[in-house]
């Protein structure tokens, strides 16, 4: 029955992808495939609604930065903010890097429009910055203003005590959540070899490194260490 299951699920994700790429030109793994029209509707009606003047748009998925940037057709004085958390036409990962060559430019197309469209394209760090600049292909005009916009957080989203607590644990204890992505291995590397150092140089300490991602395979980095690291699969997005 098992089998049989996993049979059909394989002829429907076939099935699945031959339907994708015969009506989308680009990726087929980027999860804002198929909503361009109800996207703009939904955002052309909020932006007269609210008499929206400024609307930041968040990628990955990239299509939505795509979709956003068309929103300037019929909103021109309307500011943009295309806000990349990942490279686009150079990510490891979205499968833009098994892309056939016309589904390659035609991510590029659409990048190329996002540049010469909206007001300003902020990322995480200056070395990202660079990268996204690096990959425009176009003959226009760049539009866009970059800057860098750091992962941060709201203050006042966290309550936080400033009593002072007395730890008497003696275990240092580290938590990931997330994906593992494709190039992290030298990190990895480091890391593993730190806990190494981190032994020698603090016996009497123990340190504990819980990792849950769907990234299993990258447990192999730690099997020296498996009394201090651990892997586990994600427990849902409610924990964190």
């Amino acid at each position: 029955m098992d089998s049989l299951r996993e049979s059909i699920s394989f002829i429907k994700t076939r099935l699945a992808k031959i339907a994708i790429k015969t009506f989308f030109k680009g990726t087929i793994y980027d999860k804002a495939i198929g909503v361009e029209k109800q996207f703009l509707k939904l955002a052309q009606d909020i932006i007269l609604k609210h008499k929206i003047k400024n609307v930041i748009v968040t990628g990955a998925p990239f299509n939505l930065i795509y979709y956003t940037a068309l929103l300037k057709q019929k909103h021109p004085n309307v500011n943009i903010i295309a806000d990349y958390r990942d490279p686009w036409l150079t990510a490891m990962n979205y499968g833009m890097q098994n892309l056939t060559p016309q589904q390659k430019s035609e991510e590029q197309r659409k990048q190329n429009y996002v540049f010469e469209t909206v007001n300003f394209i902020t990322t995480p760090n200056q070395f990202l910055v660079e990268e996204v600049k690096q990959s425009y292909t176009g003959n226009n005009k760049i539009v866009a203003e970059f800057n860098v916009l750091q992962h941060a957080f709201d203050q006042d989203d966290i309550c936080v005590s400033f009593e002072k607590q007395e730890n008497k644990s003696d275990t240092i204890k580290l938590v990931y959540g997330g994906s593992l992505y494709i190039g992290t291995e030298p990190y990895l590397d480091l890391l593993s070899n730190s806990i190494s150092e981190f032994k020698i140089k603090f016996p009497n300490k123990k340190l504990e490194i819980i990792i849950y991602t769907e990234d299993l395979i990258q447990e192999k980095i730690f099997k020296m260490h498996s009394d201090v690291v651990s892997f586990f699969k994600p427990v849902g997005d409610e924990i964190f």
